[in-house]
């Protein structure tokens, strides 16, 4: 047993009756089972571990107790993890089931997201990366989750969402100067409730597929993205579906901005007997701060040209204005 200044300990034992280390002309074996504690923590778990042709293979099944710090706390969480090392590197393979309470990265927090998933890691000492990406065919998948963004006043609910691979893993992680991490994928949700401000979105989440960079040193998030699909409601009024465009966002430590481009979606009232007949928009808008600036043509459902229109939006109040003018 080891015990730190601040009282947390290390309980080190035998593994069901195995040699802690044991050497042998077919190579050399490690089995033991392990307790932490102190600092709000708790785990308990096992490792074995045998040499193989370019390395250690490692299994360790491990138990974690609740915790609760300020960036991060779950409830009862376990993993089952299976690590290959080589020279130079490692590639590991790792099933969790975990109940997130919070989770913070950056400016960003996640709450309420109960995880059951599982995901590789391959890490390159000499080029400095590691790749986080998920076994062939599967998807992080979420019951529920709540975002927030500190200094931001906006929140998003998810439910029933799905991040899955495109053709690059989730994230690569790069330290080979200023570290940076960048990310992609496919994300899927069945319901979306969304506040910034006084503005707010509900429903269906369109299909999105992105890719990102963060810069820590920078406090710098930057994403760009596809999306389509969906059907989305503003404010409780205009009801957005069938989207189809294109979006860039920045998050930088002052301020949230973001541009979007719509080649494509369908526009109606949100009430049981419209007072306007459902119509197609196209337009671009763009969103700096508490800001929105937006330009758009609308068409009638069969394709002919209404007319085009400008305006601006207040997401703090979610009050603003739009001129629109008539082709005929």
């Amino acid at each position: 047993t080891v015990r730190a200044d601040n009282g947390a300990t290390l309980s080190v034992s035998e593994n069901e009756g195995e040699a802690l280390f044991q050497r042998a002309n077919n190579g050399d074996q490690a089995s033991l089972a392990f307790d932490v504690s102190g600092g709000g923590l708790a785990v308990h778990g096992s490792v074995d571990a045998e040499t193989n042709e370019d390395g250690w293979f490692v299994f360790a099944p491990i138990r974690l107790g609740g915790f609760n710090s300020e960036r991060i706390s779950f409830d009862d969480a376990s993993a089952i993890v299976r690590v290959n090392t080589r020279p130079g590197g490692l590639a590991a393979d790792i099933t969790t089931t975990s109940a997130i309470r919070v989770l913070s990265i950056g400016r960003m927090s996640v709450f309420d997201a109960p995880v059951e998933t599982n995901f590789l890691i391959d890490a390159n000492y000499t080029d400095k990366t590691a790749s986080i990406s998920l076994p062939q065919g599967q998807c992080l998948t979420l019951a529920n989750a709540r975002i927030t963004i500190d200094q931001q006043d906006t929140e998003a609910k998810f439910k029933d969402a799905n991040l899955c691979e495109k053709d690059e893993p989730l994230a690569v992680v790069n330290w080979s100067g200023a570290m940076e991490s960048r990310f992609g994928g496919n994300l899927s949700a069945g319901g979306l409730q969304y506040r910034l401000g006084r503005t707010t979105i509900n429903g269906r989440l369109p299909e999105i597929d992105f890719s990102g960079l963060y810069q820590p040193s920078l406090n710098l998030t930057t994403i760009s993205g596809d999306f389509a699909g969906g059907a989305l409601v503003f404010n409780d009024m205009l009801v957005f579906s069938q989207a189809d465009g294109a979006f860039n966002f920045e998050l930088n430590q002052q301020i949230m901005s973001a541009t979007a481009s719509l080649d494509r979606v369908r526009i109606v009232q949100n009430m049981k007997t419209p007072l306007v007949a459902p119509v197609i928009g196209e337009g671009t808008l763009q969103l700096y701060d508490k800001d929105v600036d937006f330009n758009y043509v609308l068409s009638m459902l069969a394709g002919d040209r209404l007319g085009t229109g400008v305006g601006i939006h207040n997401v703090a109040t979610a009050r603003g204005t739009s001129i629109f003018s008539f082709d005929r």
